[in-house]
């Protein structure tokens, strides 16, 4: 066996697969929450400066 490789890493690796889904779903989740809260701060930042009136209009229609 190589040095720094147990057969705990292996098995739990062989054992757990659907941890590594849940992983990617929490993950994925995460990214979603992000990228939610970069749009809200888009929108924010239009409703908080008065002279993007023009492109707020836009997003209305």
């Amino acid at each position: 066996m190589p040095a720094g490789y147990s057969a705990d890493t292996k098995a739990g690796r062989d054992l757990c697969p659907h941890l590594r889904r849940i992983s990617a779903l929490r993950a994925a989740r995460s990214f979603a929450y992000l990228y939610d809260m970069s749009a809200l701060a888009v929108l924010l930042r239009l409703e908080l400066h008065p002279h993007l009136r023009v492109l707020r209009r836009s997003l209305a229609v």
